[in-house]
């Protein structure tokens, strides 16, 4: 590949999406086999288990990061793209608090999407190749936790992907699957764009802008 070739997208993410989609099957199988609670936690939000895949982000970020600033590819100020991520992670966290609170049901879903697209403009904003890389990657795997989520919901195995938060305990369960879904897609893909930018920023704070670097193998 030409040095100043960007590495194909799927060729970038494959592994990451690949170690994703493994934790995600071992934790659902840990959860309904009710293995120990410390690494399969069954709580809302997946109880802070270490076995997750929200770990992953700022790794993965870190190493995108720091792939692209090898190949040239880093924004031109690296220090500028972590405060638009942090900006972007603190809009989405704080519009997400603020709907949940404030809003009728009927309202959360477009105002949580709305959000999520706000926010995600930062991480693009901040550097597009790195983001372009994490949506791709947040977006198959949160796919995958959605599909989990629709075949387990009905079935009422009390694993994490079916638990709603206690504020959305007393509504109908057609309520809470599609609050558990949009979760998902409006929080999560954009989250994984903010905070693995922040770290893939500081990666290429790190390493240095270095355009003459060969690519990494």
């Amino acid at each position: 590949m030409d040095a100043n070739e960007p590495t194909p997208i799927w060729r970038t993410i494959r592994v990451p999406v690949l170690v994703s989609l493994a934790i995600l099957a071992a934790r659902l199988t840990g959860e309904i086999l009710e293995i120990d609670h410390a690494w399969f936690a069954r709580e809302a939000g997946g109880g802070g288990s270490p076995l997750g895949m929200s770990w992953l982000i700022p790794v993965f970020g870190f190493l995108f990061g720091w792939r692209l600033t090898g190949e040239g590819r880093a924004p031109d100020r690296p220090g500028l793209a972590l405060v638009l991520n942090l900006l972007g992670l603190a809009l989405l966290v704080g519009g997400l608090i603020g709907a949940v609170q404030m809003l009728e049901p009927a309202a959360l879903g477009p105002t949580l999407a709305a959000v999520g697209v706000v926010s995600a403009l930062f991480a693009w904003r901040a550097w597009p190749e790195l983001a372009k890389r994490l949506l791709a990657y947040g977006l198959v795997v949160r796919v995958a936790v959605v599909g989990i989520t629709l075949v387990v919901f009905p079935m009422e195995l009390g694993t994490h992907f079916e638990a709603v938060a206690p504020s959305f305990a007393d509504r109908p369960r057609d309520a809470q699957l599609l609050a558990l879904c949009m979760a998902q897609i409006a929080f999560w893909i954009p989250g994984t764009a903010l905070a693995g930018g922040l770290a893939g920023s500081l990666a290429s704070l790190i390493r240095g802008r270095r355009g003459d670097d060969a690519p990494d193998a």
